[in-house]
């Protein structure tokens, strides 16, 4: 006999898993946008002060080109993280109706063995046959 109410434990551990991935994704994802954001303040910043906003001048600024190649690594990250995010939510979606199913499975199993009494079949003795019941 298989321990439905283990299954729905495992499928709970599962869910939980998944979902703490999801909430990882996205505040990194936070996290990469908000630095790319500083950068690019950077970026202006830097160019304002030296005048000069051409990338292909001579004289452009070290520090804002540093910046924009830094910024731009954020940028693919941040779409890389965002397709792991589609996939991980998916899977955490796959693990709750999995979730689910395990725990109606539990409570059907629970049901059957916890019957009320109201419910049984009460048990008859038969009359007329000497020495039953």
């Amino acid at each position: 006999m298989v321990d439905n109410s283990n299954i729905a434990h495992n499928q709970r551990f599962e869910y939980d898993e998944k979902r703490q991935q999801v909430n990882d994704l996205e505040m990194m994802i936070a996290d990469f946008r908000r630095m790319a954001g500083d950068l690019d303040q950077q970026i202006k910043l830097e160019q304002q002060n030296s005048g000069i906003s051409d990338v292909n001048h001579f004289a452009y600024p070290t520090f804002a080109r540093a910046a924009m190649s830094r910024r731009d690594n954020l940028k693919a990250s941040i779409m890389d993280l965002e397709k792991r995010l589609e996939r991980a939510r998916q899977e955490a979606l796959e693990a709750f109706e999995t979730l689910k199913i395990a725990q109606s499975a539990d409570g059907l199993e629970a049901h059957r063995q916890v019957r009320p009494a109201s419910r049984r079949k009460p048990q008859r003795s038969m009359p007329g046959v000497a020495g039953v019941g």
